[in-house]
């Protein structure tokens, strides 16, 4: 009964992410240009820049998540007493993690004017104020993690993602009328604090009440202690350089350039985000039964079958899902961009390239981040990280004054393709022992698929006019067809084709029910 509901769980959990998926995308697709054309491009860069900052203040936070998950799944209905007392230690953490948070965004409020030496005094003052609301937002997000982290043990996605769904809505139906009014960023970071504050109280609630979150502030074991300090550090410099990776193009256009441009790229980072949260929501869902499966009274070799047949699964659902969102992005983006930003977002198309195209063969198989976790294998994962990271600093540093916004994407780029297609892949199948080339195999056989609508992206790139925006929204809808007609003849294997056929046949049960 327990198992049933739990893979109840798990099918409900990835079909909220999808919902969750397409909500994110409607609401930016909507909610976006909104933002962009009430607060002005400058006033966006600035909300854009301290988004990037309070990122880099949350950093500690990160990997508690991870760390938690790792250490708590080993006392999950074995040791109510152990868990208890994990639960306590991270609350302590945690704490700990946002009053250093505090103490480091106060220290930047007084520094932002001597680092940001070409925006004007008024974006200062609004960077000030903006930050200083988000300092509390941190220490909301800090503490959340706890609660945020036990839900996702337990497995209990429902609730996840019906608020996360909830939390990614209510920011644009409450700002909107507001930015329409004449509120700026100031407004946004307010209320987007608020919002976790309310989700956090709600998180709180149902892990006392439903899941019976027990918290104990005992004395820890050392040894307890020690190996969940190891593990953390190399999982926060972890996240310290892929934090690095992913946000500090910003912070060097910022510092190099203008906001204008900081408003342009932040466009490209956005698309990228979406992107990547496409097919690392779904892989979530996943998370703690990587690490159960790492936990079980198996030998290496059977463990490793189980983890290879698991990322695989999720490895081709999310290559047919992603490919899709990449072949659409290239032949429809750049008119995308300019239909809802406008003209002078038009660079944005570029950098968002240069970031989905090489990071789309990094999120098929988006599931290794948590076999490492899992595996203890984070010191060496790090440092591929740290080479990575020093690539694109030096690349994109150097280029960004000369060739601006597509120069600085291109040393991202570039250190994409060094690190996490290259490197990884290698160190995934010689110490990991996940078979990749297996794994690659049966990807690859997903690739006849893509002929035909690349062949048809092509021709509509070349020979119509899509400036007009009915044609333009045949063209997607025609080129999205095509897609999943030649996914469904050409790529979907036996298992895949049943898991379809029960989900039609769920749906007009549901219908024949209603119509009656």
């Amino acid at each position: 009964m327990e198992q049933t509901q739990k893979h109840g769980q798990i099918k409900s959990g990835i079909i909220l992410s999808y919902a969750f998926v397409f909500v994110s995308f409607a609401i930016n697709f909507i909610y976006t240009p909104i933002l962009t054309n009430n607060l002005g491009q400058n006033h966006y860069g600035t909300y854009s820049l301290i988004i990037s900052i309070v990122s880099y203040l949350e950093i500690l936070n990160n990997g508690m998540a991870s760390t938690y998950i790792k250490f708590a799944a080993k006392y999950f209905n074995k040791d109510d007493e152990e868990l208890a007392n994990i639960n306590g230690l991270i609350v302590k953490i945690c704490i700990i993690f946002a009053i250093i948070a505090i103490i480091a965004g106060v220290i930047l409020i007084f520094s932002l004017q001597n680092i940001f030496k070409n925006f004007s005094d008024l974006e200062i003052k609004e960077m000030k104020v903006m930050l200083s609301i988000m300092l509390v937002n941190v220490t909301i997000v800090t503490i959340s993690s706890l609660f945020e982290s036990y839900i996702v043990l337990n497995e209990k996605f429902v609730f996840q993602k019906i608020l996360l769904i909830c939390k990614k809505v209510l920011l644009p139906v409450i700002t909107i009328p507001l930015l329409i009014i004449g509120f700026k960023g100031i407004m946004v970071v307010t209320i987007t604090t608020v919002i976790n504050l309310v989700a956090l109280i709600l998180n709180a609630r149902y892990c006392k009440k439903k899941l019976n979150l027990k918290i104990k502030f005992a004395k820890t074991e050392k040894r307890v202690i020690k190996d969940i300090f190891i593990f953390y550090i190399f999982m926060l410099l972890t996240v310290i350089i892929d934090q690095i990776n992913w946000n500090i193009d910003s912070i060097i256009i910022g510092i190099k350039r203008n906001a204008k441009e900081v408003a342009i790229y932040s466009i490209a980072a956005q698309i990228n985000a979406i992107y990547m949260t496409i097919a690392t929501t779904v892989a979530g869902v996943f998370t703690p039964r990587i690490h159960f499966i790492v936990n079980q009274e198996k030998n290496d070799t059977e463990k490793n079958n189980e983890i290879l047949e698991l990322i695989t699964k999720v490895g081709r659902i999310q290559c047919m899902t992603i490919f899709l969102i990449l072949f659409g992005f290239i032949f429809f983006g750049k008119q995308f961009i300019i239909l809802l930003f406008g003209k002078e977002y038009e660079l944005a198309y570029i950098a968002a390239v240069l970031l989905i195209a090489p990071i789309s063969f990094v999120l098929i198989k988006g599931n290794i981040l948590e076999v490492y976790r899992a595996k203890d294998k984070q010191k060496v994962r790090t440092i591929i990280y740290f080479i990575i990271a020093v690539i694109n600093i030096i690349a994109s540093y150097n280029v960004c004054e000369k060739y601006g916004i597509v120069g600085c994407t291109a040393g991202t780029t570039i250190s994409i393709i060094i690190g996490h297609i290259i490197i990884f892949n290698i160190y995934d199948h010689n110490v990991l022992k996940i078979n990749m080339f297996k794994f690659w195999k049966e990807i690859l056989k997903i690739i006849p698929a893509f002929i035909i609508p690349i062949i048809l992206g092509v021709i509509i790139q070349a020979k119509v006019n899509l400036e007009n925006i009915y044609i333009y929204m045949i063209s997607m809808i025609i080129f999205t067809i095509v897609y999943a007609v030649n996914i469904y003849i050409l790529a979907l294997n036996k298992d895949e084709r049943e898991a379809i056929q029960t989900v039609n046949l769920k749906i007009k049960n549901i219908f024949h029910k209603k119509c009656r």
